[in-house]
Order: C-alpha cells, then sequence, then structure tokens
C-alpha cells in the first residue's frame, strides 16, 4: 500500500527533489562568478520550463488512483484531470512570470524557488480529503505567498501588499481553524467522508444544528475571502496592486483551479443540511459581479481595472457554485478554464508595454499604466489592440467568443433550478458591466494619444523567447475563439470532473 502511495504521487515528489535540485544548482552556479549579482535569467527561464514541461508528462501518464488509508487524501480521475489542467496552465503561463520578472529586475532565483513552492501546494490541495490536511497546505501555499508579494524589497508597495496580506492571512487562516475546531467539538470528526454521512440527512433544528451552521459558514467565509469575491475582497486591490507585477499574475490565475476545487467538495457536504446556503452563494456572487464592475468603471490605473474586473468575473463561478448539479459545477469549470486563457493574454498584453519599455517621451522612467495612455494604441500596435479587442469581448461576454458560451451556460444552469429573479438580474448586470470594456476599446481604437511614446527594445531578451512568448498568447487567443464554434470536448472534461469522485 505504501509503494502504491508512494507511486501514485511520483509527479509530486519529482517536483520537490527538482525545487531541491533547482536550489542548489543555482547556488552553486552564483558561486562560480566573480561579479556579486550575475544575471541568470535565461537559465531560470529554461529550468523552469523544462521542469513544468516533465511535470504535465508525468501528471499525463499517471494512471494510479484510490485513497489513503486515514481517509486524509484522495487521488481519482477528476482529480489527476485537474492536476493535468492545472500543470498545463502552469507551463502555459510561466512564460509570463518569467517575462514580469525580468522586467522588474528582481533577479533573485529564489523568486522561482517560493513560486514552485506555492504550486506544489496547490497540487496537493487537489488531493485533501480532510480539513486539517486543508489546513496545513493551505498554509504551506500562503506563506510563499505573503513573502512572494512583496519580494521587490525596492518598492514600499510591495512590501506593504506583503505586510497587508500576512496580517490578513493569518486572520483568514484563525477562522478556517476555529471552523474546523466547532466542527470537530460537535461532529468529531474533520474528514470529508464522515462528515458526509454524518450530514446527509438535514439536521432538525437544534443546538446541534446551529453550531455547525457557524463552523460551516466560518469556512465558507475563508474560501470566499481566497477567492476574491464582494464583499470580501477589501484586501485583494492593494495586495494584488503594490506585488510584483509576476505575482499579481499569479495570484489571479492558477488558485482558482485547486481553491474552487476544495469549494466544491465541501458544499457537497454541507448543502443536504443547509440548503439555505444556495441563496447566500447567489446572493454573494451576484454582488460580486455588480460591485466588481461597479468599482471598475471609475479606476485610472489599467492594473487595477484588471484587479477589479477579476472580481466581477469570479461571481459569476460563485453563482455556479451555487446550484448544486453536476452541470453547474461543469459550467463553473468550463468559465475558469476560459477565463485563464483569456486572463493569460490580458496579462501578457500589459506587460509587454514594461518589455518593450512603454515610456513617456518626457521623463523616460517606467511608470503604472493609466488607462488613458492606451489612446490610439491601434496606431502603434495594432496586434496588441486587436488581442486587447478580443479579450475585453470575451469578457463581457460577446458572441462569437468562448466567454460568451461560458456565461451562457451559467445562465442556463440556474434557469434549469427555476432561479429566474437571480438569472434576469445577472443577465443585466452583466449588460451593463459590458460599458466599462467598452470604453477602453474606445479609447484604444477611436481616441487620439494624449501623449506621444515610444518603442525600445529591451536588450536582455532574445527574439527567441520573444517568439516564444507570442506563440503562447496567439494559442490561447485561438482556443477562445475555437471553443465558442467547438465546445464539446472542453464541455465533456469539465463534466467529466464534475461527476467522478467530487463526493
Amino acid at each position: 500500500m505504501e509503494m502504491l502511495i508512494f507511486k501514485s504521487f511520483l509527479p509530486e515528489i519529482f517536483f520537490i527533489f527538482s525545487i531541491l535540485y533547482q536550489l542548489v544548482l543555482n547556488i552553486r552556479f552564483l558561486k562560480s562568478f566573480k561579479q556579486n549579482v550575475p544575471v541568470i535569467n535565461e537559465e531560470l527561464f529554461i529550468q523552469g520550463g523544462f521542469i513544468s514541461f516533465c511535470l504535465l508528462m508525468l501528471f499525463f501518464n499517471q494512471k494510479l488512483i484510490g485513497y489513503s488509508n486515514n481517509l486524509l487524501i484522495i487521488l481519482d480521475y477528476s482529480t489527476l484531470n485537474l492536476k493535468i489542467m492545472l500543470s498545463f496552465f502552469f507551463f502555459l503561463s510561466f512564460v509570463i512570470y518569467w517575462r514580469n520578472f525580468v522586467v522588474q529586475k528582481i533577479n533573485f532565483f529564489e523568486y522561482f524557488t517560493l513560486l514552485f513552492l506555492s504550486i506544489l501546494g496547490l497540487f496537493l490541495l487537489l488531493n485533501t480529503y480532510d480539513l486539517i490536511y486543508g489546513y496545513l497546505i493551505l498554509e504551506l501555499q500562503t506563506l510563499c505567498f505573503y513573502v512572494l508579494a512583496s519580494f521587490n524589497r525596492n518598492s514600499s508597495f510591495s512590501i506593504e501588499a506583503g505586510l497587508k496580506y500576512f496580517v490578513l492571512g493569518s486572520i483568514i487562516s484563525g477562522i478556517f481553524l476555529l471552523g474546523c475546531l466547532i466542527i470537530y467539538a460537535f461532529l468529531g470528526t474533520t474528514n470529508f467522508q464522515k462528515l458526509s454521512l454524518l450530514l446527509a440527512f438535514p439536521l432538525q433544528q437544534t443546538f446541534l444544528y446551529y453550531a455547525v451552521l457557524v463552523g460551516v459558514l466560518l469556512i465558507i467565509i475563508t474560501f470566499l475571502v481566497k477567492m476574491v469575491i464582494a464583499p470580501f475582497h477589501f484586501w485583494a486591490p492593494d495586495v494584488y496592486e503594490g506585488s510584483p507585477l509576476a505575482t499579481t499574475v499569479f495570484f489571479s490565475l492558477l488558485p482558482k483551479i485547486s481553491i474552487v476545487t476544495l469549494f466544491i467538495r465541501w458544499l457537497n457536504i454541507c448543502f443536504p443540511s443547509y440548503s439555505f446556503l444556495s441563496f447566500f452563494l447567489l446572493f454573494v456572487g451576484l454582488f460580486s459581479v455588480f460591485w466588481g464592475a461597479y468599482l471598475a468603471i471609475s479606476q485610472k490605473r489599467f492594473k487595477r481595472f484588471i484587479i477589479y474586473s477579476s472580481i466581477s468575473q469570479i461571481g459569476f463561478v460563485i453563482m455556479a457554485l451555487s446550484v448544486h448539479t453536476y452541470e453547474s459545477y461543469s459550467s463553473a469549470y468550463m468559465y475558469i478554464v476560459v477565463y485563464i486563457l483569456t486572463s493569460c493574454v490580458i496579462w501578457g498584453c500589459f506587460s509587454n508595454f514594461y518589455v518593450l519599455n512603454f515610456i513617456s517621451a518626457k521623463d523616460f522612467k517606467i511608470k503604472p499604466i493609466q488607462i488613458v495612455e492606451l489612446s490610439s494604441l491601434i496606431n502603434s500596435k495594432p496586434i496588441w489592440a486587436c488581442s486587447v479587442l478580443i479579450v475585453f469581448f470575451s469578457f463581457a461576454g460577446i458572441p462569437p467568443l468562448s466567454g460568451f458560451l461560458a456565461k451562457i451556460l451559467i445562465i442556463l444552469s440556474l434557469i434549469r433550478e427555476n432561479i429566474y429573479f437571480f438569472s434576469v438580474a445577472l443577465v443585466l448586470i452583466s449588460i451593463l458591466s459590458s460599458y466599462y470594456y467598452l470604453r477602453i476599446i474606445k479609447l484604444i481604437f477611436f481616441e487620439k494619444a494624449q501623449q506621444s511614446y515610444f518603442y525600445l527594445n529591451h536588450t536582455t531578451f532574445k527574439v527567441s523567447f520573444l517568439d516564444f512568448e507570442n506563440i503562447v498568447y496567439s494559442f490561447c487567443i485561438c482556443i477562445t475563439l475555437i471553443l465558442f464554434f467547438f465546445p464539446s470536448l472542453l464541455i465533456l472534461f469539465s463534466y467529466s470532473i464534475s461527476i467522478d469522485g467530487l463526493i
């Protein structure tokens, strides 16, 4: 049995030894130089790309499934497919992390060690089958998140972001642990399978009912905070904006897959006894869609605009999770896939403004990109302008793009359960929220440039790396277009994840 467990976690074991070997290798590599701070950006890119590709191949060839003896971890076909999806997006988005790492001149290889440890935590989080085990894995990744957020030591905003994240993360971890304590005190277990048996039937409204309810709500609030859902989003804009750009991109992409999976498993346990949670999640999801769109309209910085837009986008996922059906869960996973693909493009376009030194002709300094600075981008960089157009139309849910299809599937899952009021409200808010996307598109294509900008090639980039990056963005845009006309494969993949082993 121990050998089977060892083989079932062979990709994770390979990942752990790869992280350790990379750390030792880079330390010895730096000692071989006489300079104090040599630049090893290209070596980090090759190492990280090779590790992520090998990890993807190992997960793709993994066949073993099962449970551990104490039911702490689970490895079924749905978990395996989720790991393949997570490793694929990790391989796809690694070029964006590396690009932003080089642009901001961090030049500390330990950054990628912490990044890989965070991703290892995301992989292990998919195997979670116990609350205490999930708490330990969440602490593993959040401790890395604290350091990643404050890694830019030359920026006071980055240090402030890391400090805010640390204080809030400590409070949220305490709330999660308090919820686990209450559930264990009254039910005697924190294992998902045993909890599902105990809560398989509705509880009578006694003291036990309300006590367990408090623990359930505390854990749900923790998940909503980590998914950055309004009104629990108050920490995210300042932390994400102050963090290094590579860290912000990572925060907004990969953790969504693992957190949503663990959240679905927890909701499947709670729904039989607390059916009113559906209304609570519907209200929170709709409010997140509205509030994120409302705050995005008043933003002047492009980075902060994307952050508030993501709060609105993830609100659709919460509304899908509020319906306790396999169709709604599959539509949530499909929406996450489309969201990550389009977000890779928009963050890549955003980082490219710095990659090619998008600077003012007056002060010659890289500065935060204002939305108004994108005026007349079509004249200077038409390919980037068209990429932003496609991504924003997908975010707004305009056909023929996959974002429209993903939103339609979520709305249809609500209609099937006769939730007409929230469905109509979601459609109306989505239509109104399209305004701030169209406003930026108007600036890019129809407004005159308010000040002159020019582009300089960055000396630390090779043409081959730039070509590979453009291939990644082109692939994401093509998939965004193709999925609208041929969505069957992604729908079946999402449905198989939802129906096979999520409890």
